[in-house]
């Protein structure tokens, strides 16, 4: 799936430059949800591969695109980086669900436009084959129809007792209210006597939930039908069982899509990577006991190192120095690896601080200096040297071709001394820090 849905998407209307930079003015909603439509159900009919190699699967809960540092870090790290797919996220707009105030489901525009963006800005890594779009998005999906609940026991059964005091202390009620435009605005405040409408979160990136209360009027025992209202709790003891029941539903909701978009990655051969602290430290908690397995934590601190010159290249001006270095981005990405397993020892976060601190200045700075060094040594070599050993070389074909002596014997002093400029040049691409020094200089255009 790493080419194939990409390049179903390269070839349909949302993708168009001009109409992406128009926000889609000259598309009709139907024309969109034509496209969206289509495009859904390609993905979905196209089977998600396995990670090749070391492979990493970013969260879709977080909502915001990575930056391109965490991307090229990635890059440089992992063999293969899945990245949840902004545009198929977006599809399950098309799903018929219940019409509640103040929800829009028509196409939005400037999201879809920023969407294709996001992805083609990555192109040239996709067609490298180190990113790959995927429906990660599919599994926090609502369902098409939306329940009406209720629980005895304020859905408390949705929370793993080990995690309601981490869920409770963090939880945040806000009033929401709803304009006579039916629009919905979260207020600073929380929740009072008249509210029936709220959002819980726990401080996490990406969506949150959001409740209304409705009151029952009638239930027919027949036809097992009932008929509700939008209305506040009637009383303050309501009011409370209402707020209470959403903060578990609310916090059974984050802890089950955490752990889909974690079992996700394990079934692609990943590993998880999410950029909210808050779902992280969930994780944590929810896993602690088990192993994740000492490599999972050299992965996050490879993703941590920082590395000026590879973080401020642009995601082009990386694939195509990869493209045209492969020997030298392999023997970088092993220096990598081999740095950040060295770390594995460390024992304090002082120590682990210090140790990261000395990795960073051995990646970014010593090595790329003594690439530098001896580039600049081997450059002297081929301005002086060069010309003589061409000199010598042609002086010796000439005299070959004129009888003078054999024309093995003129090769040898001019051909030993290129071989040996050349061999030095090869050189040089295989130190760790030479595809660094190339990356440096305006994304590989030194010499």
């Amino acid at each position: 799936m790493a080419r194939e849905v990409f390049d179903f998407l390269t070839e349909s209307l949302l993708w168009d430059e001009t109409r992406v930079g128009s926000v889609y003015a000259n598309c009709t909603e139907h024309e969109l949800r034509d496209e969206l439509s289509s495009y859904r159900e390609h993905c979905l009919g196209t089977p998600v591969a396995t990670a090749t190699g070391l492979g990493l699967a970013v969260s879709a809960r977080d909502g915001a695109p990575l930056t391109n540092q965490l991307v090229n870090r990635s890059v440089a790290y992992f063999d293969e980086v899945l990245l949840p797919d902004p545009v198929f996220r977006l599809t399950d707009r098309l799903h018929d669900r219940l019409a509640m105030p103040g929800v829009d489901d028509t196409v939005p525009r400037r999201d879809l436009a920023a969407a294709c963006r996001e992805m083609q800005s990555l192109t040239a890594l996709v067609a490298l084959g180190r990113v790959r779009f995927v429906p990660s998005s599919l599994a926090l999906e609502p369902p098409a129809v939306v329940p009406l609940l209720y629980s005895d026991t304020g859905f408390v059964e949705r929370v793993p007792q080990p995690l309601r005091r981490w869920f409770y202390d963090r939880a945040r009620v806000r009033k929401v209210v709803v304009t006579e435009g039916q629009e919905r605005l979260v207020l600073s405040r929380g929740v009072d006597a008249e509210t029936c409408h709220i959002q819980v979160d726990f401080g996490q990136k990406g969506f949150v939930s959001g409740y209304d209360h409705m009151r029952i009027v009638s239930f027919d025992d027949d036809d097992r039908t009932v008929r509700t209202v939008l209305a506040p709790p009637q009383d303050q003891e309501s009011l409370t069982g209402w707020v209470e029941s959403s903060i578990n539903r609310a916090a059974g909701d984050l802890l089950g899509d955490v752990l889909s978009q974690a079992a996700a990655a394990q079934r692609l051969n990943c590993y998880h990577l999410t950029t909210c602290p808050v779902t992280a430290e969930l994780l944590g908690i929810h896993l602690a006991g088990g192993t994740e397995g000492a490599h999972a934590t050299q992965a996050n601190l490879a993703l941590d190192l920082a590395l000026p010159v590879l973080d401020a290249a642009s995601p082009e001006q990386l694939a195509e120095l990869v493209r045209r270095e492969p020997g030298a981005f392999e023997q970088f990405a092993l220096e990598l690896k081999r740095g950040v397993a060295s770390l594995a020892g460390c024992t304090t976060t002082e120590e682990l601080a210090a140790r990261l601190s000395d990795l960073q200045h051995e990646l970014a700075n010593r090595q790329v200096i003594e690439v530098d060094r001896c580039i600049r040594r081997t450059m002297g070599r081929m301005k002086w040297d060069f010309p003589l050993a061409v000199g010598r070389v042609s002086l010796g074909v000439l005299g070959a071709v004129q009888g003078l002596f054999p024309l093995a014997a003129s090769l040898l002093h001019g051909g030993v001394e290129l071989t040996s400029l050349a061999k030095d040049w090869n050189e040089h691409k295989l130190l760790p820090g030479y595809f660094l020094w190339k990356l440096e200089d305006n994304g590989g255009k030194r010499p």
